[in-house]
Parts: C-alpha cells; sequence; structure tokens
C-alpha cells in the first residue's frame, strides 16, 4: 500500500550530511566513543585501539608490582627476622639446648604469624592438621612405628578431602591450599623418615612446631626434608643471601592467529609459576634454610623450578620433574619408593594419587572423570554405524562400519593400541 500524500508530508525531512557521514566528520548531539548509555559499553570502533607501552606499564606493570610488595613485603620481613633472632641466638647460647628451643619456637611463631596475615582465620585448619598428624606419629611411634608413616597418610588424606568436600568453604580452602600442600609434605615425610629409621625418635613438639610451621616455607613453600630444617641452625655464619626476583611483563598484541594466543596464556600460567617458585625459594633462603654442606663448604643451591628446562624440553618427563623439584623429590622418595615392594603398577597409581590429594584434586572425582570420559568416547565410536541411513532395514554390511569408522581415522582402535601398549609397560 502507498502512503498517502498527507503522510509523505508529516514525515520530517532527513538530514543528507546525516545520512552520508563518514568518520572526518562531527555530528552534533554524538561523541566520538559512541557510548551506550543503556548497555554501558563503547562501540567497537574503540576495541581496535592500540595499547602503548605506556597504557601497560602504568596499567599493568606498575599495578601488579605494587600489589605484590605490599603483599609480600611483611612475609619478607619475618624471614629476616627469624635468621636474624637465630644468628644472635647462636652467637650468644651456641650449641645449647635451650638456644635451639628458642630457634623453633621464634621459627613456629614468625610462620603463625605470617598465617594470620595471609589467611587470618582460615589458619585454623592448617593449625588442626599439624596437631592431628603430630598426635598420631607420637602414637604410632610407641605403638607400631612400621604404620606410621601409613596411617600419617591415611589420616592426612581423610583430613584434606573431608575439609576440602565437607567441611571449608570453597573460596577459603583455595586460599589455603598451597599451604596445606606442603604441610601435608612435610607430616608424611616425618612419619616415614620415623618408620624407616632416619630419624630415631620423634620429634619434640618445638622442633615440630618449628618445622612444619617454618616462616620461610609455610606460606609458598617449598617443602624441604625434616633434616635440612635440623641442620640449618647449626651454621652461625652465612656466606651470602641470594636473592631471585622474577619479573612478569605482558606484552598485549591484537589480530593474532588462535596458536599463539593459546600459547601466550599458556606462558603466562608458567611465568606466574616461576614467579610463586622464586618467591619461595626466596623466603626461604631469607630465613636461612636451602643450604648444603660439603667439606665444610656451605652452598646456598637450593633450586625450587627449573624454567630453561621446562620452556626447551626434551621430553615431558623433563618436564614433570623440573616443574617442581622439591614435589618430584618427595613423591619419588615417600611415595613411590615405599609402595614399589607392592608392584610398579601399584606405585606409579599410588603416586598419581598421593599427587591428586596434596594438589586438592581427588582422586575419585579424577578417576571417574577420566575413564568416564574414555568410556563414553568409545561407545560414541561403536554407537556411531547405527545411524538413520537406508541400510538400516536390511542390517550394516562392513563396508558401512568402516567407512564409519574410517571417517573418524579409526580412533578408538588407536587408543585400544595405545592403552594395550601403556599396560605392557607397566
Amino acid at each position: 500500500m502507498q502512503p498517502t500524500e498527507m503522510d509523505w508530508q508529516n514525515v520530517p525531512e532527513m538530514d543528507s550530511d546525516l545520512m552520508n557521514y563518514n568518520d572526518e566528520q562531527e555530528v552534533e548531539g554524538t561523541d566520538d566513543g559512541y557510548y551506550d548509555d543503556e548497555y554501558g559499553y563503547e562501540d567497537e570502533g574503540l576495541a581496535d585501539s592500540k595499547v602503548t607501552l605506556t597504557d601497560v606499564l602504568d596499567q599493568c606493570i606498575l599495578p601488579t608490582s605494587s600489589q605484590v610488595v605490599s603483599t609480600i613485603y611483611p612475609l619478607l620481613g619475618l624471614c629476616l627476622a627469624c635468621r636474624v633472632i637465630a644468628i644472635i641466638i647462636a652467637e650468644v647460647l651456641p650449641e645449647s639446648a635451650m638456644g635451639r628451643r628458642v630457634q623453633h619456637v621464634v621459627c613456629a611463631g614468625c610462620g603463625v604469624y605470617a598465617m594470620h596475615l595471609f589467611f587470618q582465620q582460615s589458619l585454623v585448619y592448617i593449625v588442626m592438621l599439624a596437631l592431628l598428624a603430630y598426635l598420631l606419629l607420637c602414637v604410632t611411634s610407641c605403638k607400631c612405628r612400621s604404620m606410621c608413616g601409613g596411617a600419617v597418610s591415611f589420616v592426612t588424606a581423610v583430613y584434606l578431602l573431608t575439609c576440602e568436600l565437607l567441611v571449608a568453604d570453597k573460596a577459603e580452602w583455595h586460599r589455603i591450599r598451597g599451604s596445606q600442600m606442603v604441610l601435608a609434605m612435610k607430616v608424611i615425610s616425618v612419619a616415614f623418615d620415623l618408620q624407616g629409621g632416619t630419624l630415631q625418635d620423634p620429634p619434640s613438639i618445638w622442633e615440630y612446631c618449628g618445622y612444619v610451621f617454618h616462616v620461610g616455607s609455610v606460606i609458598f613453600g617449598p617443602w624441604l626434608g625434616f633434616q635440612d630444617y635440623i641442620s640449618s641452625p647449626q651454621h652461625r655464619r652465612d656466606r651470602n643471601i641470594l636473592f631471585y626476583w622474577v619479573s612478569k611483563y605482558k606484552f598485549l598484541f591484537d589480530k593474532f592467529t588462535v596458536w599463539f594466543i593459546a600459547f601466550r596464556d599458556a606462558q603466562s600460567f608458567r611465568f606466574s609459576h616461576y614467579f610463586i617458585c622464586y618467591l619461595s625459594q626466596l623466603t626461604v633462603t631469607l630465613s636461612g634454610l636451602g643450604m648444603t654442606k660439603t667439606n665444610g663448604d656451605v652452598r646456598w643451591d637450593l633450586t625450587v623450578v627449573r624454567p630453561l628446562h621446562i620452556e626447551f624440553p626434551r621430553s615431558l618427563v623433563e618436564v614433570v620433574t623440573n616443574w617442581n623439584v622439591p614435589m618430584h623429590y618427595w613423591l619419588k622418595t615417600y611415595v613411590f619408593k615405599m609402595a614399589r615392594p607392592m608392584g610398579n603398577f601399584f606405585a606409579l597409581i599410588t603416586t598419581y594419587m598421593a599427587s591428586a590429594i596434596v594438589h586438592f584434586h581427588p582422586y575419585v572425582i579424577t578417576a571417574n572423570l577420566m575413564f568416564g570420559s574414555l568410556t563414553l568416547f568409545h561407545l560414541t565410536y561403536l554407537g556411531l554405524m547405527f545411524d538413520s541411513s537406508p541400510e538400516e532395514q536390511k542390517g550394516y554390511d562392513m563396508s558401512h562400519t568402516l567407512s564409519k569408522w574410517s571417517s573418524l581415522n579409526y580412533a578408538s582402535h588407536w587408543i585400544v593400541a595405545a592403552t594395550y601398549i601403556f599396560y605392557l609397560l607397566i
């Protein structure tokens, strides 16, 4: 239906400039950003603007550095204070039982205060696990020392899973999971050292608290053995203190390939891991741990991570062994070797389970997801040929089945073959 003449007269005249404007013309009543009041975001044209190095410095590097410094400087101060007090005590009360006890109390006190600064009331979960493990250590060492390692490991695993799944708040537990992991590794290693005879007697309550709550490793780690802790306060003078620092820079680029973006995201995660590892190495060294003594020569050679072996690996095994060196040593010494008498397969599965538990990935959920996904994949592969094609009426022949499987490159067959090879290897 054509509009009447009166209709055309009521239509306001269109401005030809508005109909043909370009980016170089200013339109009255608009702004350059084309800000949408209703949805609260600007036009996509602004998203293509380039990010300068000044913007990266002002909006990323400086705020991140300021936040990191303001967060960790109290911890570094506590580590330094702990070391200075230990040196003073070693000079005033050399080789005395009272001096050792005071050192342990100072280490534990600084560690508990650091946990209070970082976790507030959530430190209760950490303290409860430490006390429960010590009570179990004392009981099993007197009644049945051969069960000490297994009993402490079992109770620790049950405690961690119960707190994560039933008791603690998810966000609250996520904050303390790193410290809980390091604490679990410490108490389990002490239990197996006691069971294996490396420790003749259970540590005193002062030694135990000084070890598990040591300010240098209670927040960021890393794990250090009980003997490393006990031998460290005996050295009254330091040769040097190595200060490791990692700076993380992000350069923003646009319109790169999907693979480059994926590599950038993965590298960002790896660099975050390097930062935490070097920070833990710094706190441990600053507090006086992490040294080795050979023929009277003290060396500060603690290594937590080896980035070059991860960024340029020869195999995935090299990545695993260098991702967290103390964790790898702990899993090999206190899990794999302890379970190996029952067979390599059992030792391997036990190591996977222990790693999942201390990293707070419950093995039941992980195993169910893994095997459930594999089963679903095989069921999908097997049911692929039963489609609604005309051959359904007379039955499917071999060519139909092979054509369906070939469209997926016989993936299920390859996975079955790989699984069988893996079975033969273990």
